[in-house]
C-alpha cells in the first residue's frame, strides 16, 4: 500500500489561530474619542505582550507608563490590573497561549517516529502502575514539545520503577533504615546501592539511570531549559524500564 508523506500540521494550525484572533479583534468597535483611542492603544500594548505579562510584567509596565500615566510618580499597577479585566486582553491571552502550544508542535512528525521506536523498547518491560502513569506523562509532554517537563517525568518514571523492584520490604529485611526517618522514606541512592548488590542493571545501564535522574534534578533545581536532547532521554527511559521491570516470560 502506497502512502503520501506526512505534512507538518503545526503551520496550518498556527495560521488558523492567527485568523481567528484577527476575526475576534475586528469585532470590537472603533474608538470614538481621544480617551477611547488612548485606552485602545494601551490595550493593544497589553494584547501584544499578553502572555509575557503573566510572568514578566516589568517591561509592559514600562511601556504603559508612557501611554496611561500622566505623572511619573503615579503607580502603574492599578492601571495594568484594570486593563487585564477587558475581554480584548483575555482574547489576546487565549490566542497567545494557543500559538505557543501550536508552535511547539513543529517537528511533531519526527517525534511521532521517535515515540513509536521507544514503544518497541517499552514492550520488553512490565512496569508498575505508578511508573506507567509517569511514563504516560513523559510521552505526552515529549510529543507536545515540553522537553523540560518530559525530562522531569523521566526521572520520576525511573524512581517509581526502581521503587517497585527494590521495595521497602526488601530494604527493611536488609536492616537498612530510611534516609528520611520522619516520613519513613528511602532515598533513591539507598535503593540503587541495593540494586547494584543485586546486579539488576549492568554498569552502562546504571550510568544511564543516574544520567537521567541527574538531568531531572538539573531541570528542577538549576535551570528548566538545560534539558539535553529529548529523544535520547525518551529512548533510554523506555529501555531502562525493560531492564528494571522486565516482562516475566512465564506470563
Amino acid at each position: 500500500m502506497s502512502e503520501e508523506p506526512n505534512e507538518e500540521l503545526w503551520s496550518d494550525l498556527y495560521s488558523y489561530v492567527e485568523y481567528l484572533q484577527q476575526q475576534r479583534h475586528s469585532a470590537y468597535a472603533d474608538p470614538e474619542t481621544a480617551e477611547e483611542e488612548r485606552l485602545r492603544q494601551a490595550l493593544g500594548h497589553v494584547a501584544e505582550q499578553a502572555l509575557k505579562l503573566l510572568y514578566h510584567p516589568t517591561e509592559l509596565e514600562r511601556v504603559l507608563q508612557r501611554d496611561l500615566i500622566a505623572q511619573p510618580w503615579e503607580d502603574i499597577r492599578p492601571a495594568v490590573n484594570r486593563l487585564l479585566s477587558y475581554n480584548i486582553v483575555h482574547d489576546a491571552l487565549e490566542a497567545s497561549a494557543a500559538m505557543e502550544v501550536v508552535g511547539r508542535l513543529e517537528g511533531l512528525s519526527n517525534r511521532i517516529r521517535v515515540a513509536v521506536l521507544a514503544f518497541t523498547f517499552l514492550q520488553a518491560s512490565q512496569p508498575s502502575d505508578t511508573a506507567l502513569k509517569y511514563f504516560r506523562q513523559v510521552v505526552r509532554s515529549y510529543l507536545a514539545g515540553f522537553y523540560a517537563e518530559a525530562t522531569i517525568m523521566c526521572g520520576a518514571t525511573l524512581e517509581a520503577a526502581i521503587r517497585s523492584r527494590v521495595t521497602d520490604d526488601l530494604l527493611k529485611e536488609k536492616g537498612i533504615r530510611p534516609r528520611h526517618p520522619k516520613a519513613a522514606l528511602y532515598s533513591i541512592g539507598q535503593r540503587m546501592k541495593v540494586e547494584e548488590e543485586l546486579d539488576i542493571l549492568d554498569p552502562e545501564d546504571r550510568e544511564q539511570f543516574w544520567w537521567i535522574v541527574n538531568q531531572r534534578n538539573d531541570a528542577v533545581h538549576v535551570q528548566p531549559d538545560l534539558s539535553p536532547e529529548p529523544d535520547a532521554i525518551l529512548f533510554q527511559t523506555a529501555w531502562l524500564l525493560g531492564r528494571i521491570n522486565p516482562v516475566d516470560p512465564a506470563k
